[in-house]
């Protein structure tokens, strides 16, 4: 799957006017990519706007939860992902915007509104007891969030309080966005975000540049199955229940040296031997697997 943030799309009942609006139809043939389906938020539906676009491959299943009325002004996108016969996954795209397009608040109260409405949603997917994922340009620096002087610090608290009680791991932890300030600074941030209840059925970050975006892309991996750690091994022979007596007495019961006495040459002579010895070995202390401590 692929997602495209700060799309800008707006069609005619947008709040913000755009010179050519667009429709859906213009959207699914000017955006097009062979093998894949358009998914559109809805705030696209109910206002005009998509701030964010999603394809997602024709062979995977997808079902899109669909958002409640109360969430349309948000810029979201949730499904349930599989492929084949493997679990599951449940998968969230955002963008956290500093500006609602729809309402075209920015205050930081309601910043904090939106915010907490997003996350209420999270926590809903979160309960459904499947793995989870949330990505999309969250707007809060992960590698300033534990600052106390973070003009944001408000902000990144709600979403720690999120991840810690759902025992969910922010997972991008490189830069991803960079502009260059007053006085020709460079500025750098981690502000584009994956969180996944599941991290060791995730794929370390890879960190893409995408374009002429000051965003980096992220390529992330969700592995369906935990890797199968096997522990180490080694086969011998266990004497657990070897009884010395019983084994000799097989020795000098069997026709070991009749069947080797039997053969033309030396070396059929040894196989011959080696076959026999190991068959009573065999017996009284079989081969084992044992695992390393």
């Amino acid at each position: 799957m692929l997602c495209l943030v700060e799309a800008d799309l707006h069609s005619e009942i947008s709040r913000l006017r755009r010179r050519r609006p667009l429709t859906t139809k213009d959207i699914t043939n000017q955006l097009n990519i062979p093998g894949y389906k358009i998914y559109l938020p809805l705030s696209w539906k109910k206002h005009g706007q998509a701030r964010i676009l999603v394809y997602a491959k024709e062979e995977l299943k997808v079902k899109e939860r669909i958002l409640g009325n109360q969430l349309s002004d948000l810029p979201m996108l949730s499904f349930e992902i599989g492929l084949g016969l493997e679990k599951k996954t449940v998968v969230n795209y955002f963008y956290r915007e500093f500006t609602s397009g729809v309402s075209g608040l920015s205050d930081t109260q309601s910043q904090s509104e939106r915010l907490t409405r997003m996350i209420q949603h999270w926590r809903s997917l979160a309960a459904i007891k499947k793995d989870m994922v949330c990505l999309g340009d969250a707007n809060l620096c992960a590698k300033k969030w534990h600052d106390e002087n973070y003009y944001l610090k408000e902000h990144a608290e709600t979403v720690q309080t999120f991840l810690m009680e759902t025992s969910s791991t922010q997972l991008v932890k490189e830069y991803t966005r960079s502009e260059i300030i007053q006085g020709g600074e460079l500025s750098r941030s981690c502000i584009d975000h994956c969180y996944g209840n599941a991290p060791e059925r995730m794929s370390e970050p890879e960190i893409l540049s995408v374009g002429d975006s000051d965003h980096l892309g992220i390529a992330i991996t969700k592995y369906t199955r935990s890797p199968s750690l096997k522990p180490k091994t080694i086969k011998k022979r266990s004497y657990k229940n070897f009884v010395v007596e019983s084994f000799l007495t097989d020795v000098n019961t069997s026709n070991s040296n009749r069947k080797v006495t039997a053969q033309h040459n030396v070396e059929e002579a040894a196989e011959e031997f080696e076959r026999s010895f190991r068959a009573i070995l065999d017996k009284h202390a079989p081969v084992t697997t044992f695992q390393i401590r």
